[in-house]
């Protein structure tokens, strides 16, 4: 993605401070990183080559999932990267990672999202989440906790509450 224009990554899933690391390596450029300097779409294939490579590393923007409670436990160590802009809470994989699946409103959950944001504040990053069913009370409850920024829907969950309503009427036209 980032060799096709890409202006940063959101990468899932990161647990650990080697990952982060890792990441790191795989999408910033020497010194900071170890990404190929190689000509690609992102560079309009050489033309923007000496601008891109030389302001890539500071305008770039780095996001890390936090969906496990692995990785809420490590947050600290995660967040102690300088390259990493921000966090984006995935409320619905921590709640399986917890043993309550689906109860993103469960007190665990909400428990676990308020370290990650609280660590976010200390660090000065970013911290967010996507919102399934956004609505006035569950944006305004997302800010409430401290989340800076909200996805406030995607074709996910667009199509997902479609089919929910299809179902509904589908199973009022059976009866």
């Amino acid at each position: 993605l980032i060799e096709s224009g890409a202006d940063g990554m959101l990468i899932q899933m990161v647990n650990r401070p080697e990952q982060v690391r890792a990441l790191i390596d795989d999408i910033k450029y020497p010194p900071l990183g170890k990404r190929s300097y190689g000509v690609n779409r992102a560079q309009a294939y050489g033309f923007d080559f000496d601008y891109y490579i030389n302001h890539w590393n500071d305008q770039s923007i780095f996001l890390i999932q936090v969906e496990s409670i692995e990785a809420v436990n490590n947050i600290e160590s995660l967040l102690q990267f300088d390259e990493v802009d921000g966090v984006m809470i995935g409320p619905l994989d921590i709640s399986g990672s917890l043993g309550v699946p689906g109860q993103t409103n469960h007190p665990l959950v909400i428990e676990a999202s308020k370290k990650v944001i609280a660590a976010c504040e200390k660090y000065g990053k970013s911290c967010g989440t996507q919102v399934a069913d956004s609505t006035e009370e569950s944006i305004n409850a997302l800010f409430d906790l401290g989340h800076t920024y909200a996805i406030l829907g995607s074709d996910l969950f667009v199509l997902w509450k479609w089919a929910e309503k299809m179902n509904t009427i589908i199973k009022k036209m059976k009866s």
